[in-house]
């Protein structure tokens, strides 16, 4: 692309380069767009950085840069020149880096951001430092992936600044071994760590040992799903008398998890169980029955058939459909 491509263009309003497999960068003149409101990027896989000047476009509301998975980093002003954004796909970081690029500081101002943010690491980032920066607290949906660390940053650890955080997940972690909520300064007692949170995803997380308490009693909850923590052994006491949301729970490939689920009945909206490869885990065999019995022909479970615990050593015959040998 030509170096002065965009001079001439400032009443461009939106710009719309996604699925370009060619394009791995941007001249300088896209700063000139001052009227531009939306930058669509989707999947241009080759993309591998965006020009100083991105920090210009003081009119732009929406940069869509999902699937950019070259992206190497963002240029350094845009906190500050891109004060009226309210949409960002994805902010890549470039793990190690410690460059101007890769400053996720500038999250902090743009306060104006809402909806999914996904923090997508190139490399593997072993050090805290390298996700140490708070995003903006108004985010709906949190993504991380591919973090070495052995602990999360502290921000972390002080969830209650994100009043509308509706989904969280984590996968690739492989180092993580604790995940603390520093919930000690709450306002007042019972109140929810995370009161929008309708979906949380832990996903192979390998040296993960244990989830905070606080996620026991999370009423908004919809979906849950924890898979491959290989060295999970403990879970929150789960409320389930109190997660009525429920729809889907979800946890498989956890060997070393020592759970009993007690209260199953209460779970009023629940759509779909699925317990596997966790042969530490029990259901009481009265509790299932009593929730088949409730939820009918609308509950699907599949859930391998020793986990399920009865007084009388004999578990009756059921469905392969549902109980899997």
């Amino acid at each position: 692309m030509p170096a002065e491509f965009f001079s001439g263009m400032k009443n461009l309003q939106i710009l719309d380069l996604s699925n370009n497999g060619k394009l791995n960068t941007l001249p300088d003149s896209l700063g000139n767009l001052i009227e531009l409101a939306t930058l669509k990027l989707n999947n241009c896989v080759h993309l591998i950085t965006l020009p100083q000047s991105t920090s210009k476009l003081c009119s732009l509301r929406q940069l869509e840069n999902e699937g950019c998975r070259g992206l190497r980093g963002m240029p350094s002003g845009i906190g500050q020149g891109l004060s009226r954004l309210e949409k960002l796909s994805m902010w890549p970081l470039l793990c190690g880096s410690g460059g101007s690029e890769n400053n996720i500081e500038e999250l902090r101002g743009l306060r104006l951001l809402r909806g999914s943010l996904h923090i997508r690491t190139t490399g593997v980032a072993h050090h805290i430092d390298d996700v140490e920066k708070e995003p903006p607290s108004n985010i709906e949906e949190l993504v991380i992936g591919r973090y070495g660390g052995r602990r999360f940053p502290e921000w972390m650890e002080k969830m209650r600044s994100f009043p509308r955080l509706r989904r969280i997940k984590f996968a690739f972690m492989w180092n993580v071994e604790e995940w603390g909520l520093n919930w000690r300064h709450k306002e007042k007692e019972g109140e929810e760590c995370f009161p929008s949170l309708q979906h949380l995803k832990i996903r192979t997380c390998w040296n993960l040992k244990a989830l905070p308490q606080e996620l026991g009693n999370l009423t908004s909850l919809e979906t849950l799903s924890i898979r491959q923590c290989y060295e999970l052994v403990s879970v929150p006491q789960l409320q389930l008398h109190l997660m009525t949301s429920l729809k889907k729970l979800v946890i498989s490939v956890c060997p070393k998890l020592k759970f009993v689920f007690h209260g199953l009945r209460h779970l009023t909206s629940l759509q779909y169980l699925s317990i596997r490869d966790c042969p530490g885990v029990e259901i009481p065999k009265g509790e299932l029955d009593q929730l088949v019995a409730l939820r009918g022909s609308s509950f699907l479970y599949y859930i391998d058939k020793e986990l399920i615990r009865d007084q009388d050593p004999t578990i009756p015959e059921t469905s392969g459909k549902q109980v899997l040998d």
